[in-house]
Parts: structure tokens; sequence; C-alpha cells
């Protein structure tokens, strides 16, 4: 046997799917009726007492069948399931067994349909009032939204401007100023001249953990060498308050101050 031919398995499933398609669109097209006056009827040795259901036993044997063949084809070497006939005859099988189930299901497909669209129109006919006034109701409130949204945004934006004219004072106070650290206000004792140079470190005072500076959001963030943030200072009155953060390392209540002169 080639490479490239299918199995045994295989074609027989096809031809069981063959026959089980054929059936179905006969039962469909040309309609089988009994031949006795008993209202039944004799298949494959066994007595129907309802002919009527002989399609709907037809489309089960061919949803089978289409199993069958899917899970024989699914069991082929990839060589025979690359080889163009082969998928060709396996597509060709597939989509003549769907178009007899399709045939069979259009007259259920259809009745929904038009039972859909009959209830559709016949809602839309009462309710077409209703459903202007939920409209302009909800045009109505997604102006408002976005009414509400470009406001907001409006604010925000305003917010940011604040805050960035905040941050540059800020700065310039802090490069032209001098400023004395008092890293240990409990005790009322300790403490250091510091300065701020222009490119975000730390001037005079400079150590492992007052190593560079920055302003965000109003506040003065002093940076380890590691790049961390050692302690936070918030202006208050001409001065600089510790914030007490959590996320900081340094002591707590510190305190930068405006450097006073030698002649004070």
């Amino acid at each position: 046997m080639s490479l490239t031919t299918p199995n045994d398995a295989y074609f027989k499933s096809r031809r069981a799917l063959m026959v089980a398609s054929g059936l179905l669109a006969l039962a469909v097209f040309v309609g089988i009726e009994p031949a006795e006056s008993n209202s039944s009827s004799t298949i494959f040795s066994l007595k129907l007492t309802s002919p009527d259901k002989i399609q709907v036993i037809f489309a089960v044997v061919l949803a089978y069948t289409i199993w069958q063949l899917w899970a024989a084809w699914l069991t082929q070497t990839p060589e025979v399931r690359a080889f163009p006939i082969n998928k060709f005859d396996v597509r060709l099988s597939f989509t003549v067994a769907l178009l007899s189930l399709v045939c069979f299901f259009w007259p259920t497909f259809s009745g929904w349909a038009t039972f859909l669209v009959n209830r559709a129109s016949a809602a839309a006919s009462e309710r077409s009032q209703e459903a202007i006034s939920l409209l302009s109701a909800a045009i109505s409130v997604l102006v408002a939204l976005m009414a509400l949204l470009r406001s907001n945004a409006a604010v925000s934006a305003r917010i940011r401007v604040k805050r960035r004219l905040e941050d540059s004072v800020l700065e310039k106070l802090l490069v032209s100023g001098s400023w004395e650290l008092v890293f240990n206000p409990t005790r009322k004792s300790g403490s250091k001249i510091i300065s701020f140079l222009v490119d975000g470190r730390i001037g005079e005072g400079r150590n492992a953990n007052e190593y560079g500076w920055r302003v965000r959001d109003g506040t003065l963030e002093i940076l380890n060498e590691m790049g961390a943030v050692f302690s936070r200072f918030r202006e208050v009155g001409g001065h600089l308050e510790h914030t007490n953060d959590e996320d900081t390392l340094s002591l707590r209540h510190q305190l930068i101050v405006p450097r006073r002169s030698s002649t004070e």
C-alpha cells in the first residue's frame, strides 16, 4: 500500500457517510412513504410504527457516520492527510454530508427564523414609542457622561499643570537656597548643611543615604545611592517637614530648614 493511500477504516467510513448522506437527501427531497396501509413500515428488518420519523433516523445515522469518518481521518498518517487527493476527498465527503444535514434542518431553521422575525415585528410595533423613549434617555445619559468626562479631563489637566508649576517652584527654591538638614530632631541634635544641585545630585552633605534628589507631586524625595527613596519632605511655611511615609527609610520627623547665616 502506498504511503499516501488511506487505510480500509477510512474507506469504509467514507462509504457509510455517502450512503447515509444519500438516504437523508432522498428522504428529504423525494420522500419515503410506507408501502403498507397499517401506518407502519419495515427498514433494515425493523418495523417502524411511525414512518414519519425516518428522516430523523437517517439524520442520526449521518451524524454518527460523520464522526466515524472524522475519527478515521485523524488516525491516518501525516503523509496521507497531506496528500492533495485525500484532502480533496475528505473535504468533499464532509461537504456532501453537511449539505444533507442542512437540508434536513432547513425547515426547522426557517420556522424559527420566521417565528423570531414575526415576534420581533410585533414587539417593535407595540413598543416603538417605548423604544424611542429609551433611546432618547440613553442618548441623554451618554451626552451627560461625555460632558462629565470632558469636565473631569479638564480638571485633571489643570491639576497636572498646577502640580508641574508647584514642582518647578520648589525645584528653583531648593537649588537657589541654602539649607540645613536636621536628621535627628527628637534629640534636638544632629544636623548638617545640604545643597541641591541642578543635575539631581546632592552637593554638600552627600553620602550613601542622601545621594540624589527629585521633586514629585509637590514633595521633595531624597534618594540613596541605590536610587531608593530614603526620605520625603513637604514644604510647610518656608521649611520642609518629613512626610513620615511608610516607604521611606530614614528617621521620622526630620526637617530641612533654611540655613542660618553666620551673623545670626
